[in-house]
């Protein structure tokens, strides 16, 4: 199968639920927001861990409905699987640009934290 067919594992969660995975993976201790998980696989793509409880909050911070901040998470993750990562300031600042973009394309304006 090519890219364009490779299936995405969306997985909806709570914070004890992504805090356990979170300090099983990354040995990270209390819950996050999202987590991605590459495959090598020819078929997925990767799978991506969203924090409903932790999202809600983010919603409620920013301004902003359930549904978009979890598009915000979930493009987040997808830049992950590409190989996109925040672990130095100018990786953040690529990592955050592509964020805004994409935003711009799906929900057709820029989230404010961005």
């Amino acid at each position: 199968m090519g890219d364009s067919k490779k299936v995405l594992s969306l997985l909806l969660t709570t914070d004890k639920k992504i805090a356990a995975l979170n300090k099983t993976f990354l040995k990270k201790i209390g819950p996050t927001d999202v987590l991605s998980f590459p495959f090598n696989s020819d078929e997925i793509f990767g799978e991506i861990v969203i924090s409903l409880d932790t999202a809600a909050k983010q919603a409620r911070q920013y301004g902003l409905g359930l549904h978009e901040q979890c598009l915000v998470l979930i493009i987040h993750g997808m830049l992950h699987l590409q190989g996109f990562d925040h672990d130095t300031q100018k990786k953040e600042k690529i990592m955050r640009q592509k964020e805004k973009i994409l935003m711009q394309v799906i929900l057709g304006k820029i989230v404010p934290y961005l």
